[in-house]
């Protein structure tokens, strides 16, 4: 379990420390970009930034538990909800599930969504504006 642990909180320094950096940066990078962009490219970089600016704060929600903590403290119906709200593609959210499942469980569940999710964007070669929820 120390090994689990320490492995965990080096993992989450890491994604502090580099990845999340590095994004930040990148979107300051953006930002300067859009000031001096013609009027016509703007809107598109906004887009990019407003995309940049959600998957910075997955990554700090990963980060804080290597899971989003929506998943850890509310549990996995309104993970998915969010989850949902942010997909590329329509997403039809039918739980009927009334308790708070095991946590290896709603993680496993979580992940297996989210795995499929970006599959089914990926190969509809979806774009964020086609959002739905129910």
């Amino acid at each position: 379990m120390v090994t689990a642990d320490s492995t965990r909180r080096r993992i989450e320094r890491n994604l502090h420390d580099g990845a999340q950096q590095r994004l930040i940066s990148l979107a300051l990078d953006l930002r300067a970009a859009r000031a001096t962009a013609p009027r016509g490219t703007r809107k598109q970089l906004d887009r990019v930034a407003a995309e940049l600016d959600g998957v910075l704060e997955e990554l700090r929600e990963i980060a804080r538990g290597l899971h989003p903590a929506i998943l850890a403290d509310g549990g996995l119906q309104p993970a998915l909800k969010t989850m949902g709200r942010r997909s590329a593609i329509p997403v039809h959210l039918d739980n009927q599930i009334d308790r708070r499942l095991p946590e290896p469980v709603e993680t496993a569940a979580y992940y297996t969504v989210a795995e499929a999710l970006t599959n089914a964007a990926k190969h509809a070669q979806a774009t964020s504006e086609a959002r739905t929820i129910h």
